[in-house]
C-alpha cells in the first residue's frame, strides 16, 4: 500500500532549483557546481513539506484504493467472514440480492472513505488552486 504513496509522492519532494542563478558568482558557475547545488537545495528545504503535500494526498488517495481491493480480495479468498466473504457465498449460493447489497455496501465505504480524505485535504491544502474539488 505504500508503493502509491511513495510513487506520487516523490515528485512534490524533489529538490526545488532556482531557475535563473545570481549573476555575480565568481569561480564555476552555479549552474555547473555541485557544491552550488546542494546549497541551493538545502536553502529551500524548509519548503519542501507544504510544497508536497498535494503530491503526497494523491498518493494516499492512490493508496487508499488500492487498501480496499486487497482488503475485499483478501476476504474473498482466505476468510470466512468480512463483505468479500459476503459476496462470495451469495454467488455461491445463487443469491443476487446478496452479491449486489455487498458489492453496494463495498462501493459505498470505498466512496465514503474517499470522500473523507479529500475534504481532509481541501480543508489542509485550500491554498493550493489545484487541489479542489
Amino acid at each position: 500500500m505504500s508503493e502509491p504513496l511513495a510513487v506520487e509522492s516523490a515528485p512534490g519532494l524533489a529538490p526545488h532549483r532556482i531557475p535563473h542563478p545570481p549573476q555575480r558568482v565568481t569561480g564555476p558557475r552555479v549552474d555547473q557546481s555541485p557544491k552550488a547545488e546542494v546549497v541551493l537545495i538545502t536553502r529551500n528545504s524548509r519548503d519542501d513539506l507544504p510544497a508536497s503535500l498535494p503530491a503526497i494526498f494523491s498518493g494516499l488517495r492512490i493508496a487508499h484504493g488500492f487498501a480496499w481491493i486487497l482488503i475485499v480480495v483478501g476476504e474473498m479468498t482466505g476468510v470466512p467472514t468480512g463483505l468479500g466473504s459476503v459476496v462470495m457465498d451469495g454467488r455461491t449460493l445463487s443469491r443476487t440480492d446478496l452479491v449486489i447489497t455487498g458489492m453496494v455496501v463495498i462501493g459505498a465505504c470505498g466512496f465514503i472513505t474517499d470522500r473523507i480524505i479529500v475534504a481532509i485535504s481541501n480543508r489542509l491544502l485550500s491554498w493550493s488552486p489545484q487541489h479542489r474539488e
